[in-house]
């Protein structure tokens, strides 16, 4: 042996001495400690991780004894984390996606990948953005999916612990800390109303469009924030005929009656084929707004949900290369 051998051995054992702790861990279980500390619920992590809950429970213990904390308190029905287990899942949620990046060697080939991108979208999105996004993500990645959830309330608490990739929703929700943000395409409202509606003129008054009754589409609290918003500026209301959660079928609603439907206009759009309804321009008090795409930013790096954002955020700039509409217009849909 070289005279170099012994202090190469030397360093290499001091190297190892520096992590004492690692070795009481192996990877799965950081995996687990994170989903845990997310979830607060020993039976949900369990699902998740895809064990039995006893088996998440041996888990738990294991942790509490490699790291010297009870991470998890029992409150109830739920557990709430110790100033430790908080401070772990913040240190873990940017952590875990490196080491994963590490072992893996992350690069992304689109033809190649199997990814499944975790999208948050609106029903509004869904109609004006999805199609052509699965098509062009179906043409460039054939083998990745794309896993659609609804917006609630709990869409930025899904975006922190991982649950979803990305949201894509209307502006002005306000942006948690550590969430990315960026507006991706804007609209402007229309008057969906029935093709022989007494109204005809191609843009409407605020006078006019409060003569009659509406449908609404719940988004937040039973209101279309949007819309009623501002009319609650102008100390005045609609008179709501009909609620309902869903954009779609409520197009088909206002066919056969007076009421009228406010809609983002692409959405209006998207359904024009035959004479049952029509469109007007909103009374200008109504104004148009812009919808975003948010992320957490420990995806920032990620090379295969930097492309898929990049695929959204392409076809936003051509929605907006592309009018929704003349103003002048006036457009029928189906039934």
């Amino acid at each position: 042996m070289g005279l170099d051998s012994p202090p190469r051995l030397c360093i290499d054992r001091i190297s190892i001495m520096r992590y004492p702790h690692i070795s009481k861990l192996d990877l799965d279980l950081l995996v687990h400690l994170a989903v845990l500390l997310e979830e607060r619920h020993v039976t949900r992590a369990a699902n998740r991780c895809f064990l039995s809950q006893s088996a998440m429970s041996r888990q738990l213990e294991r942790l509490r004894e490699a790291l010297g904390d009870e991470l998890l308190l029992r409150t109830g029905r739920l557990h709430e984390r110790t100033a430790r287990g908080e401070q772990l899942l913040r240190e873990l949620e940017p952590l875990l996606p490196r080491i994963e990046g590490i072992l893996q060697g992350r690069s992304f080939d689109p033809a190649k990948s199997k990814d499944q991108f975790q999208v948050t979208m609106t029903d509004y999105a869904c109609v004006v953005l999805l199609p052509e996004l699965v098509k062009r993500t179906t043409k460039l990645a054939p083998n990745c999916s794309i896993d659609v959830q609804g917006w609630s309330e709990h869409s930025f608490d899904d975006l922190r612990t991982g649950r979803m990739d990305t949201v894509i929703t209307v502006a002005g929700l306000g942006v948690p800390q550590g969430i990315r943000c960026e507006t991706i395409f804007s609209d402007v409202f229309a008057c969906v109303v029935s093709a022989n509606h007494p109204l005809s003129a191609r843009k409407i008054s605020l006078a006019q469009y409060l003569k009659y009754r509406h449908v609404v589409v719940s988004v937040i609290g039973g209101q279309q924030t949007l819309v009623d918003r501002p009319l609650a500026d102008l100390s005045t209301r609609r008179e709501v005929g009909l609620t309902l959660p869903f954009f779609s079928p409520a197009i088909a609603a206002v066919a056969n009656t007076d009421m009228i439907l406010t809609v983002p206009r692409r959405l209006a759009l998207a359904h024009t084929k035959s004479g049952a309804v029509q469109w007007l321009a909103a009374p200008p008090e109504i104004r148009g707004f812009n919808y975003d795409m948010m992320w957490h930013e420990r995806l920032d790096e990620d090379p295969a949900h930097h492309w898929f954002r990049e695929q959204v955020r392409s076809l936003g700039q051509q929605m907006m290369k592309r009018p929704s509409s003349r103003s002048s217009d006036r457009t029928a849909f189906p039934r």
